[in-house]
């Protein structure tokens, strides 16, 4: 066995032709990354940079020891109009983990409901396509004829829903239902049949920002995954940014996944625009199972 990734995968694959339904994982979670699991949330660069438009790409490297390890590209752009307390974007994404993989592309709109003074409350919806991929041309030991050696893909629609609620700009709490419906997809011919099953996942967050002075933020949140027969997932960060020059940040969590960060600031443009360049290293610091490896990852923000 080159791995043991490999092997669970492909020993997954070669129980397709006992009619097997398999639980697919939903979106892989971002360091450098809060806003396209909720399409309610309104960017933190409108906050502190008083930046309306937001514009992002992100690429994570999971598992680094392990070959056809999941790699996922994201990319979204995200715009608030204050005055008319509207909100839009989109987001693309697509990940790979052997030879399975999807690419979805989404839009989203969101409303912010002012409840008083020092409340607000904002509510979004996304949807788009995503499609799925299975390769099994790229199974080599499967018997010849197989469902499961065929290449398939699935399109399918998908929605997603999320609410915000922010009390004096800085501190915030939200709730999230992303990829809204629990999809089956079957894949059968006259012999042979296997299911790719997505569960619904529910997404929670509660953080705080500070303003240090001179341009400077701390800010700190934890984000929580609940999914049925999965043990509880629970994330916590905290980032700090020196005026407008640097940041680093620093995460854990409840799978043992230790993350440091770093990044550089740049103005640019006469309207004195920001970008932020930014790495992540992470790693599992679990006392049992294979070490896959470590995880990068690299981000680039843009406000404006």
């Amino acid at each position: 066995m080159k791995n043991y990734f490999r092997g669970i995968l492909l020993l997954g694959c070669m129980l397709f032709l006992q009619q097997l339904t398999l639980n697919a994982q939903q979106l892989p979670l971002f360091n450098q990354n809060i806003t396209s699991l909720n399409p309610a949330s309104i960017s933190s660069g409108y906050f502190k940079y008083n930046t309306p438009t937001t514009a992002a790409i992100r690429y994570r490297h999971q598992w680094t020891k392990v070959e056809d390890a999941p790699r996922t590209l994201l990319a979204n752009f995200q715009h608030f109009d204050a005055e008319r307390r509207l909100s839009f974007g989109g987001d693309f994404i697509s990940d790979k983990t052997g030879p399975t993989g999807f690419i979805g592309i989404s839009g989203r709109v969101g409303y912010a409901l002012p409840l008083s003074k020092d409340f607000l409350l904002s509510f979004g919806l996304s949807g788009g396509t995503t499609q799925y991929r299975v390769r099994g041309n790229e199974l080599n030991f499967l018997e010849e004829g197989d469902l499961a050696a065929n290449n398939v893909t699935k399109i399918f629609p998908d929605f997603s829903f999320g609410t915000m609620l922010y009390w004096k700009e800085n501190y915030y709490v939200g709730f999230s239902l992303p990829q809204l419906f629990s999809l089956n997809l079957a894949f059968k011919d006259d012999d042979n049949e296997y299911n790719i099953e997505r569960v619904r996942h529910y997404y929670g967050i509660v953080g705080a920002r500070f303003d240090m002075g001179s341009d400077s933020w701390l800010e700190g949140s934890v984000e929580a995954r609940y999914v049925q027969n999965v043990p509880f997932y629970i994330n916590a960060k905290v980032e700090y940014e020196f005026r407008q020059i640097f940041f680093v940040n620093a995460s854990g969590s409840s799978s043992r996944e230790i993350s440091i960060g770093l990044g550089v600031i740049a103005n640019v443009g006469y309207n004195s625009n920001l970008v932020r360049f930014g790495y992540n290293f992470s790693n599992f610091f679990q006392n049992y199972g294979p070490n896959f490896g470590m995880v990068h990852e690299l981000g680039m923000q843009v406000y404006f």
